[in-house]
């Protein structure tokens, strides 16, 4: 009986034992039903999922397998750095740090897969390195960044052409992650594989034979900024570290604080400020320091000493070639011949010699000519900030020579209570780098009919921003969306070339172009003078608006007031002022109806009382950028200027955050004078008190718009003119152009592409089908979800040959009830070669 209790026990220890060695499947199952424990990549999808990196479906599926576009992979990066600001677009922010992206200005390669090989010069440039393909994929194995598919790691193993899938992308970024780099370095210009040389790639790495590539030590984070001891230094952002010295390339620049005790700075309040620049670069609206000028040279002397240095030399070794023919002719004499030979050779060199300090004396007069400054004084800007946020714009000085400058944010203690901490500034470095350029300007022009056009006009400059007035050449430029240009070929007259660009192409959304413009012909006086800007695309982004459209078969009775913000973050996040624009078409609109206008920062101000609308215009470019982001102040001042004799209306625009407390209180007000409010919310969602600011609204019978992009906030204005005018209610987004992001419809030779993003803030959208119309009657394609809000979809044209397609199809969303939702949205079919 013992002898069996012990066996028992035993066999209950042992059964212990084994249950504890079994591995526990319930604790490691993995979140998505598609992903299994054994798939392998499954422990980077679970870290990139706990990590909140990349999410899954609705469904509970990863879809490991599925493509990533170069939009859905740019979002993933964002999430991933540490280092990013407040930025409110995606692109704007990866462009400010020179990512190697094709989708900045077209907005259909957003949509379409990302491959591998862009995907290697993206993290290279993540970490500060720009390379061509083949040096990143060589950089991807040597940072243990990338594994080749079969071991062998060479070029062809990495499949640079292969688009980037879902589980790739988790595996990247943990190996990212695993030696430290969450922290965006980026690249001080525009990618061009400027760092290849600096790198090392192994021998047969585009061959056949296996490459070994060693560990890679840690990396620690890149410093940021200077931090004095005494400082409450809470976030820092540039947007771009290094400048053209050109007098026109900027930058902006964050820094957030707390106050000494540690404890945060309201919005609404703002706090004096100074900053200083060494360099002399010009701060906000202020101007560049005094110049430093480099001596006067005379350019046509050390033109005729080149000359005449090149001259003497084509002479002197003339010498050299009669004093050999000589030896050869004398049979006697032959020491006194060679010695003469060995003289001319010398006399010879030293006139090469000549001809090189001549050179190098012309290329000195280049630099300095019309007495350039090689340096500036430094300069010093007060202002105010943003609550915490202090914001300045600085503008790169127009300089020969490069310089390192210093910006120093002092806080003016005396004036700001529990400031005085900060006896030492906080110090921000920056780059001014001259180069020659091929500067692409753009401004609007009317003809005798009132009819807009575009003027685009390029520029060959000198380093330092001097205009080379007597280069002859030709250029050519492009429009990225196939603007129709009245000069596609130009020549310089007087160092500028230009051409007029219309709005031919068929939109009814905003659209930013580029631009860009290429050297076609050169010419050779000048030709070494400006290397660098030969053989390359220079480009500048441009804007075709759509003005807001008014039914003037509608009346309006309302007092419509318009609160807008101006406080310091408008810099940023409106730096075109398109909130003034927009506000005045707006007014235009409107006409004669009544309307006031206020505006805010630290405090409110009114801009005008209650007038024709046409006379509150004349106001609206008072609005500024500059304090903090009182919203209640703005509102109490517009409420105050009502009269009771009509229905009020008011439209609140703002990019930030405020005292929730008082906006309460003027809710309440708005209750009890009837108003109805507007509110848009403009910028980064995170800088918004958007459950506020949807109150504001729901509570009063009004809208919520969030605008992420200034460009766009002709939509949320046209659908407020539309409700007040004509009392069209707001659909649940503000237009079609809100519902579809993106829309593509491209035809080849073989295939149909179609693809849109859907907001999915405008709804629960189930289903997006793109519809064409034909004359054998109506045909829809239903696109597949591909994740993030993508539908896409490519047909075989064989598919589809027996119908007569227009030249246009429109996209259509529907909610999980087959319910189609508002907003159409007509796109034209693109060719694609």
């Amino acid at each position: 009986m013992i002898t069996y209790k012990k066996r028992a026990l035993s066999f209950v220890i042992l059964a212990v034992l084994m249950l504890i060695a079994v591995p526990s499947f319930a604790s490691a199952a993995s979140p998505f039903k598609d992903v299994k424990t054994t798939h392998p990549a499954y422990s980077s999808i679970e870290w990139a999922y706990k990590k909140g990196l990349i999410k899954g479906y609705s469904n509970g599926t990863f879809k490991p397998d599925a493509t990533l576009t170069e939009a859905q992979f740019v979002a993933l990066l964002v999430r991933f750095d540490c280092s990013s600001g407040n930025s409110s677009d995606n692109y704007r922010y990866m462009q400010s740090k020179n990512i190697p992206l094709n989708g900045y200005t077209n907005m259909k390669v957003r949509s379409k897969p990302i491959t591998k090989g862009q995907v290697a010069r993206v993290f290279a440039a993540f970490r500060g390195s720009d390379l061509s393909e083949t040096n990143a994929v060589s950089y991807m194995y040597a940072n243990d960044l990338a594994t080749g598919a079969t071991g062998k790691n060479d070029y062809k193993d990495y499949g640079a052409n292969l688009s980037m899938t879902r589980a790739d992308a988790a595996e990247f970024f943990k190996r990212l992650a695993k030696y430290g780099d969450c922290y965006m370095v980026g690249l001080n210009k525009k990618a061009s594989g400027s760092d290849d040389t600096k790198g090392y790639i192994p021998p047969n790495f585009t061959g056949n034979e296996t490459v070994f590539f060693p560990k890679p030590e840690k990396n620690p984070k890149p410093p940021v900024a200077t931090k004095p001891s005494d400082s409450q230094l809470v976030a820092f952002d540039i947007e771009k570290s290094s400048l053209i010295a050109n007098g026109v390339d900027s930058t902006f620049v964050t820094v957030s604080l707390k106050t000494c005790s540690g404890q945060p700075i309201s919005y609404e309040d703002s706090l004096s400020f100074s900053v200083t620049s060494t360099a002399g670069a010009k701060i906000d609206n202020g101007k560049f320091g005094t110049s430093i000028f480099a001596p006067k040279l005379n350019l046509e002397e050390a033109e005729k000493r080149v000359a005449a240095a090149q001259a003497n030399a084509v002479q002197a070794w003339q010498a050299v070639k009669n004093a050999e023919e000589m030896k050869l002719s004398f049979e006697t004499d032959v020491v006194i011949l060679e010695m003469l030979v060995e003289k001319a050779v010398q006399a010879a060199e030293v006139a090469d010699a000549e001809v090189e300090v001549a050179l190098a004396n012309l290329s000195k007069v280049r630099a300095s000519i019309n007495s350039n400054p090689i340096a500036l004084q430094s300069t010093s800007s007060s202002a105010n900030s943003d609550g915490p946020d202090l914001i300045v714009k600085i503008t790169a000085p127009p300089v020969t020579v490069a310089q390192k400058d210093t910006l120093s944010f002092q806080i003016n203690g005396k004036n700001n209570p529990n400031m005085d901490c900060y006896h030492k500034p906080v110090s921000v470095q920056l780059d001014y780098i001259p180069q020659a350029e091929l500067r692409i300007e753009t401004e609007k022009v009317f003809d005798n009919q009132g009819v807009a056009s575009n003027r685009v006009t390029s520029k060959i400059v000198r380093p330092g921003g001097e205009l080379i007035q007597n280069f002859t050449g030709r250029v050519r430029f492009h429009s990225s969306v196939g603007a129709y240009l009245s000069n596609e070929y130009a020549y310089f007259v007087n160092g500028v070339a230009s051409t007029t660009t219309t709005r031919s192409i068929w939109n009814t959304e905003p659209i930013l172009d580029e631009i860009s413009a290429e050297i076609d012909q050169v010419d050779p006086r000048y030709k070494d003078e400006i290397t660098s800007v030969l053989n390359k695309k220079h480009s500048k982004e441009m804007l075709y608006d759509v003005p807001l459209r008014s039914d003037f078969s509608c009346s309006n009775n309302a007092e419509v007031a318009f609160i807008i913000d101006s406080s310091g973050s408008m810099k940023k996040n409106d730096r075109y002022r398109e909130r003034v624009t927009k506000t005045e078409q707006f007014l235009d609109a409107l006409g004669s109806s009544d309307s006031l206008a206020s505006d805010f920062n630290s405090r409110g101000r009114l801009l005008s009382g209650v007038n024709p609308a046409y006379d509150v215009r004349r106001t609206i470019y008072r609005v500024g950028e500059s304090g903090g982001t009182n919203i209640a102040d703005g509102m109490k001042v517009a409420f105050g200027a009502f009269t009771n004799t009509k229905p009020k209306v008011a439209i609140l625009l703002t990019d930030g955050n405020s005292n929730e407390n008082k906006i309460l209180k003027m809710l309440d007000e708005a209750h009890a004078q009837g108003i109805t409010i507007h509110t848009i919310g403009l910028g980064s969602e995170k800088n918004l008190n958007e459950v506020l600011l949807k109150k504001l609204a729901n509570e009063t019978g009004g809208q919520y718009y969030h605008v992420a992009e200034s460009i766009d906030l002709g939509a949320a204005y046209q659908s407020i003119l539309s409700e007040v005018t004509c009392g069209i209610p707001a659909p649940s987004c503000t237009t079609a152009s809100q519902l579809f992001r993106s829309p593509v419809l491209e035809r080849t030779s073989s295939t149909f592409f179609m693809s849109t993003f859907v907001n999915e803030r405008c709804g629960n959208v189930a289903r997006v089908v793109l519809r064409f119309n034909s004359l054998q009657g109506d045909i829809d394609y239903e696109l597949i979800p591909r994740g993030q809000g993508l539908f896409a979809l490519t047909k075989e044209i064989n598919e589809i040959s027996n119908f007569d397609l227009y030249r246009e199809g429109v996209f259509i969303a529907f909610d999980s009830y087959g319910n189609e939702l508002p907003g159409h949205r007509y796109v034209k079919m693109e060719i694609r070669k």
